[in-house]
């Protein structure tokens, strides 16, 4: 659900530092928001503190948000570590391989465009009524 971001409260959290948060910032505001923050009943922010930071930073109203029943500090925090702690970043190999095959959808090599083009002028000349 989308909720007001000035309502969501931000306590004391886990994380001093943030980082850098221009990357997160560029993919969101070319990608949108792709995971939610989690807030509980009271709107008080579990996890995605830096989400917010770039939110806010993009001047945006509403985040995309899960709400879970869960107000004991223990928990919180627990659910708090769960999504710092729990991911796995790809290693270098696949994040070489990843960029290569982006690169080489985003530039189809010759043939491709190629048959593209062959395609697109014979579908101009068999258009139905010619």
């Amino acid at each position: 659900m989308q909720l007001d971001i000035n309502k969501i409260v931000i306590n004391k959290r886990v994380r001093k530092n943030t980082g850098d948060l221009s990357q997160l910032a560029e993919s969101m505001e070319k990608y949108g928001q792709m995971h939610p923050v989690i807030v509980n009943k009271k709107m008080e922010l579990i996890s995605g503190y830096r989400r917010m930071q770039c939110a806010r930073q993009l001047n945006w109203k509403t985040v995309f948000a899960i709400v879970v029943d869960i107000n004991s500090e223990p928990e919180k925090l627990a659910m708090e570590l769960e999504e710092n702690l729990r991911r796995k970043d790809f290693t270098e190999e696949e994040k070489i391989e990843a960029f290569k095959k982006l690169a080489k959808l985003s530039r189809p090599n010759f043939f491709t465009r190629l048959f593209k083009a062959i395609a697109l002028f014979f579908k101009g000349l068999f258009k139905p009524g010619r």
